[in-house]
């Protein structure tokens, strides 16, 4: 598990050193710096699958992130033309570092020196989900098997549904010792949470191996056993099937993983977002890592009380609120505040979360 990340000439960060745990927390208005953290993992991430050497970094791949060239990705603020990823695990340090050959419009970057950090690629699941996911439509694609072997549904979360559909019936890691339901069922568990989040829908999903294409559909409990009739997902809530694929990746999960996910509170209502905070509470403490990207004080509020409930320890959590320097803009810098076991925080920092109260001072 990573215990720390520091990146260095990294896109807006001269140098900067992140806390993670179990469940980290990524926030902050925009531009400061929330993506970057999670696209230092994916280039790695996208650079292994196509060159298991590491001796080149890949900033686009048509399947995860487009950063452009080196221009783009090194730091205006930069010393050196020089970028660096440094990882802190219970185990080891790992060190990925990269430069141009020249070519500052390079979509390529080559390693600056060649570090045994292969291992930390190898031993580590890592699993991206995009804030860019699939929306409401008629059909989806289908991956090939190897891709959901491994568990891989796209950024977007497209293959999802057709992992769905092949593992409903399988019971999902038993680490997961989900304690609200007797049915570990992957068709069950989603669809609880689908309800604690939005509303009692049960995924119906057809597959057509020969078009290649996977079809989506709902229906609602109306009471204990009664369902609805079956409605397409375009005539469906739009947050319904937005969250669909953050429930499947989650669930999906195993201990050892390492989850990357965007704003997944898009399109919820409050009510929706402090369910899965608490949701993202439960799976960090069964051993999966989650470094998630988040503008939500529900979420927040989820994630809270979960410590309170003793659901997750508050040692796992760590939040890394992102700001800039008032003097000196160009300069993103790092708070972190605690949660405590009471589920308060051990301190608030101006712009955190605090649109609220300042909204109702004006009010008043």
């Amino acid at each position: 598990m990573i215990k720390e990340i520091e990146l260095t000439n990294f896109k807006c960060f001269e140098n900067i050193k992140l806390p993670t745990g179990n469940l980290t927390m990524l926030t902050g208005i925009n531009g400061t710096g929330k993506s970057t953290v999670l696209q230092s993992l994916v280039l790695l991430k996208q650079s292994f699958e196509r060159n298991r050497d590491m001796k080149v970094l890949y900033l686009n791949d048509e399947d995860y992130i487009q950063l452009g060239n080196a221009e783009d990705v090194l730091c205006s603020h930069a010393e050196e033309d020089c970028i660096k990823f440094g990882y802190h695990t219970d185990d080891s340090d790992y060190s990925f570092e990269y430069e141009h050959s020249g070519d500052r419009f390079s979509d390529m970057l080559l390693s600056k020196k060649v570090f045994d950090s292969t291992e930390f690629l190898m031993n580590n699941n890592i699993r991206y989900l995009s804030a860019d996911r699939i929306t409401p439509k008629r059909f989806y694609r289908i991956a090939n098997a190897d891709k959901l072997s491994r568990r891989e549904f796209g950024s977007d979360g497209e293959f999802a549904i057709q992992y769905l559909l092949l593992n409903s019936d399988k019971d999902i890691d038993e680490s997961l010792n989900f304690q609200y339901s007797t049915n570990r069922s992957l068709k069950a568990q989603v669809s609880y949470w689908l309800g604690k989040i939005s509303n009692s829908a049960i995924p119906i999903i057809r597959v057509d191996e020969v078009q290649r294409i996977a079809e989506l559909k709902y229906e609602f409990l109306l009471g204990e056993t009664e369902r609805s009739n079956t409605y397409s997902n375009i005539n469906v809530g739009f947050g319904i099937t937005y969250t669909l694929p953050f429930i499947v990746l989650l669930l999906s999960s195993t201990p050892g993983d390492i989850l990357l996910i965007e704003n997944p509170e898009a399109h919820l209502h409050p009510q929706g977002q402090v369910a899965m905070g608490q949701l993202l509470s439960f799976v960090a403490a069964s051993g999966v890592q989650i470094i998630l990207e988040t503008h939500s004080d529900h979420i927040l509020n989820g994630i809270r009380l979960s410590v309170k409930k003793g659901e997750i320890s508050n040692d796992m959590v760590a939040i890394n609120y992102f700001y800039q320097e008032k003097e000196k803009p160009f300069r993103h810098l790092v708070s972190n505040p605690k949660i405590l076991r009471n589920g308060k925080l051990d301190k608030w920092p101006e712009g955190f979360f605090d649109e609220w109260e300042n909204a109702l001072l004006e009010l008043l």
